[in-house]
């Protein structure tokens, strides 16, 4: 499935977790688009793989973005391979299924490190590029469970509500200096981390799937519309401190 928007042509994107899920789908979309995509990860095998998938229009880096100078050093590659940035895709992040009694402080820091702490560190080291083209945007990748109070999602999805703090925080911020920041709230999609974290508890696939209004799983395609929309400086060019939940209803149930 393709999805045609304005906007992308010739543009710059770096994309966090991008080798495969959702951020493979945002960067396969955004490359369809004619932006060019420095596509971000820890493996990096997978990653080359992906690459290799979305052809010229992309590279790679394989990074564990909560590192002290990764940040740094993602900006870097993408300014120095492609001379600026247009777009960043804060996707990254982990699931740790949990309840307060059985989530454990690691990890909780691993999942505030790379959910909350990463993005902001992100935008921080993308700003000066951000601020120095039109038509930039940061896009993060929330979650429906941050919407509301979603029993087993615990601390993950209180992370994910702080993303979403961010998201509106940085919408009023960075308004004067003409960067869009928007996010997007999937519902459970047919992901490896969805599918690794369901496996670990009896029928969560089953029960995720019939608490949306649309009773199954999304494929990662079904988020690009929205996704590209925030993104795009045409079709979203007015839209700023935007939480499009894309979740089959399940922010209505």
């Amino acid at each position: 499935m393709t999805i045609r928007m304005e906007g992308f042509s010739d543009k710059v994107a770096i994309v966090t977790g991008s080798s495969e899920g959702i951020g493979f789908t945002i960067a396969k979309a955004l490359v369809e688009n004619g932006a060019k995509v420095l596509l971000v990860a820890r493996r990096e095998e997978p990653l080359r793989q992906a690459a290799e998938i979305l052809g010229p229009g992309a590279s790679w880096l394989s990074a564990d973005i909560t590192g002290k100078d990764a940040p740094s050093k993602i900006v870097d590659k993408a300014v120095s391979v492609y001379g600026g940035i247009d777009f960043l895709v804060n996707n990254s992040g982990i699931n740790r299924l949990g309840t307060l009694e059985s989530t454990t402080l690691a990890e909780m820091r691993q999942m505030a490190e790379l959910n909350l702490f990463a993005p902001w560190l992100m935008a921080q080291a993308a700003l000066p590029y951000l601020e120095a083209r039109p038509g930039t945007a940061i896009l993060n990748v929330s979650t429906a469970g941050s919407r509301k109070a979603t029993l087993g999602e615990g601390f993950y999805a209180a992370t994910k509500a702080g993303l979403n703090y961010l998201t509106s925080l940085w919408a009023m911020e960075l308004a004067d200096r003409g960067i869009r920041v928007n996010a997007i709230a999937p519902g459970g999609t047919d992901t490896p981390q969805f599918n690794k974290a369901a496996e670990a508890i009896e029928g969560a696939r089953e029960m995720v799937a019939n608490a949306h209004l649309i009773k199954r799983i999304a494929a990662p395609q079904e988020l690009i519309g929205a996704a590209l929309l925030l993104l795009s400086p045409v079709a979203g060019s007015f839209m700023t401190g935007s939480i499009i939940d894309v979740d089959g209803g399940y922010h209505v149930t």
